[in-house]
């Protein structure tokens, strides 16, 4: 038999921890280097579907940017279109009012000339009448 030391354990015990440590370690090795291999297949694959899928995203994103542009590009031409309209509207408005304004200034200017020839002819026979 064993003699028990004050810890309650055989001597003889206490080195079978360390032996099947050892033991199991140099066991599990080969399993240990399996997971290895397996993870970093797993990691490779996972990094190449990374890959692709963001290869289709960039993929969807440039097709769906191009589709945007092109909306874009649409509802500026149409924008151009409205605000063209709208401006040849206004000039034919602006010309019409400018034609009725010079037709208002055209009477204006022939009141103007009535009045100032009259003033001059008033004037002129004032200024005869006291010589």
């Amino acid at each position: 038999m064993h003699r028990r030391s004050m810890s309650g354990s055989t001597s003889r015990s206490s080195s079978r921890p360390r032996e099947r440590a050892c033991v199991a370690a140099s066991s599990l090795t080969p399993f240990v280097d399996w997971f290895d291999q397996v993870d970093a297949t797993y990691r490779s694959e996972l990094r190449e579907l990374n890959e692709l899928n963001f290869a289709r995203f960039d993929a969807k994103l440039e097709q769906r940017w191009a589709q945007l542009d092109a909306k874009l590009e649409q509802r500026v031409a149409e924008l151009r279109a409205e605000f063209q309209t709208g401006l040849a509207s206004l000039e034919g408005r602006l010309l019409a009012r400018i034609g009725l304004l010079e037709g208002r200034f055209g009477l204006l200017e022939g009141r103007l000339i009535r009045w100032m020839f009259l003033f001059w002819a008033a004037s002129l026979g004032t200024t005869l009448a006291l010589r």
